[in-house]
């Protein structure tokens, strides 16, 4: 293979997102880039500058051998796959993912109340990030993923309000792309 300059992007177009169904909510995943997004799927709005990063981690062993002390085996003890972000609007679905947050109810004239619990619970669901350069689009679809990590949310003068969250994946996940390279390698036979 020889190097190639197209294969470099930067994603983050504006039709870039992090889209997110709650666990048991009916869904159809996309299986190709012309599926249409279940309406189920909310799209959580702006992100930060930071965009998402997608943070595969693996931990390993080390068999040593009497012989020499030499290391043999490096079996695989444990992995994980996340999509780590930070949301910069304030909404109700960023309130239920972040909080656990109730739906909005009405506390007065023009006034809504949203309940935290005393609790944290498991929330879970399905992602989709949608990545764009150009003319360039991957979806990252993870069928299951939990919230877990959470970051502080500031409320300053200086900066705006955001809520930085992990979503660890559960399980299997694919990508769907119409980058050339990966389009190119199926045409060319990879993967039969």
């Amino acid at each position: 293979m020889t190097k190639n300059l197209d294969n470099i992007k930067l994603y983050g177009g504006e039709d870039s997102a992090v889209l997110f169904a709650f666990k048991g909510a009916g869904f159809t995943l996309p299986q190709g880039l012309d599926d249409p997004i279940d309406t189920k799927f909310q799209d959580l709005g702006w992100l930060n500058e930071d965009g998402v990063d997608i943070e595969v981690s693996v931990d390993s062993g080390e068999i040593v051998a009497w012989q020499g002390g030499t290391s043999v085996i490096f079996p695989v003890t444990g992995s994980s796959k996340a999509f780590n972000f930070t949301a910069m609007e304030d909404t109700p679905l960023v309130a239920k993912m972040f909080y656990g947050a109730s739906d909005p109810i009405a506390a007065g004239d023009g006034v809504a109340r949203i309940n935290l619990p005393g609790s944290m619970t498991a929330i879970e669901g399905a992602a989709i990030v949608k990545t764009v350069a150009f003319d360039v689009t991957k979806y990252y679809v993870a069928p299951l993923v939990s919230v877990t990590d959470r970051g502080t949310v500031g409320h300053k003068n200086s900066d705006p309000t955001t809520h930085q969250m992990k979503l660890a994946i559960r399980g299997d996940a694919y990508v769907i792309t119409n980058h050339p390279a990966y389009v190119e390698a199926v045409e060319a036979g990879a993967g039969e």
